[in-house]
């Protein structure tokens, strides 16, 4: 019985694969519909995953982002007439 335990925990082990995932951290975004097509251009260029969205005259959304990524942080700081909180990483 131990011996069948050890040679099946084994073959688990050797045949299971380790994956690497990186922190994302959750920020949202309040604008006025009138930025819908600039915001939603810039979250495409960056590639971010929108996990909530709401459109109406004010829109919200709601990205991850891999917390590496400053560059993309920054693009998101600055769209004009656009607040972005940061709800902190992703649990």
């Amino acid at each position: 019985m131990i011996t069948a335990y050890r040679t099946s925990a084994k073959e688990a082990l050797e045949s299971a694969s380790i994956i690497e995932e990186e922190d994302v951290l959750i920020v949202e975004l309040t604008f006025t519909y009138e930025q819908l097509p600039a915001v939603m251009s810039t979250l495409k260029s960056l590639q971010l995953k929108v996990t909530e969205q709401q459109f109406e005259l004010d829109c919200r959304l709601v990205c991850e982002l891999p917390v590496s990524d400053i560059p993309a942080l920054e693009k998101l700081k600055h769209l004009e007439n656009v607040k972005l909180i940061d709800h902190g990483i992703k649990k």
